[in-house]
C-alpha cells in the first residue's frame, strides 16, 4: 500500500504523518490521542506537554494490555467451549454408533430367522 502524508492536530500542535493507513483511520487515532491528552492535562493539572504525552502513552498502553488480556481470556474460553463441544459430539457419535450396532444385531437376527423360515418352506415345497 502506498504511503501518504496526513496532517493531524494533537494537543495544539500540528504533525505531518507519513503512513500507509487511511486518512480517516489516522484522523480517528489522532483525535483519540488529542482527547486523552486534553482529559489528562485537565484531570491531573499538568502543564508540560511531555508529561501529558507520557501519561497518555501510559494510559493507552494500559488499555492495550487490558484488551490483550481480555483477548487471551476469550481465546481460552473459546478453546474450552470447543473442547466441551467436541466431547459432546464424540459422545453423541458413540451413542449413535452403539444404536446402529444394536439395530444391526436385531436385523441380523431377523434375517437369520427369515432365512431359517425360508429354508423350512423350501424344504416343505420340495417334499411335495
Amino acid at each position: 500500500m502506498e504511503k501518504a502524508s496526513v496532517s493531524v492536530k494533537i494537543y495544539n500542535s500540528t504533525y505531518a504523518l507519513t503512513t500507509s493507513a487511511s486518512e480517516e483511520q489516522v484522523l480517528k487515532i489522532a483525535a483519540e490521542v488529542d482527547r486523552r491528552m486534553q482529559e489528562l492535562a485537565e484531570s491531573k493539572k499538568l502543564l508540560q506537554t511531555d508529561k501529558i504525552a507520557i501519561w497518555t502513552a501510559l494510559d493507552l498502553a494500559a488499555d492495550r494490555l487490558e484488551l490483550q488480556e481480555k483477548c487471551v481470556a476469550l481465546k481460552q474460553e473459546m478453546q474450552q467451549q470447543s473442547v466441551v463441544a467436541e466431547q459432546k459430539m464424540q459422545e453423541k457419535y458413540a451413542a449413535l454408533e452403539l444404536e446402529m450396532q444394536q439395530r444391526n444385531a436385531v436385523l441380523a437376527e431377523e434375517l437369520q430367522s427369515l432365512q431359517a423360515r425360508y429354508d423350512r418352506l423350501l424344504a416343505a415345497v420340495r417334499e411335495r
